[in-house]
């Protein structure tokens, strides 16, 4: 059996599995119509600058803590 989900490529959100390809084309039109044409904000790579410089900082604290012995 087949599944069926919408995932927007504008904003990322994902619906749940759907049995035909109808309903995942009805989330879709739904969604894009709640979009009026602007692109809603990510914070995807908010989220990724994040992680990264809190993972850098963290070497940056080991290493320091190692040699600063």
């Amino acid at each position: 059996m087949n599944h069926y989900r919408y995932r927007c490529d504008r904003c990322g959100i994902s619906w749940p599995d759907r049995e035909t390809v109808a309903e995942a084309n009805r989330d879709r039109e739904e969604h894009r119509a709640t979009h009026d044409g602007n692109q809603p904000v990510s914070f995807r790579p908010a989220l990724r600058m994040a992680a990264v410089l809190g993972a850098g900082l963290g070497a940056m604290a080991i290493w320091n803590w190692i040699h600063g012995r």
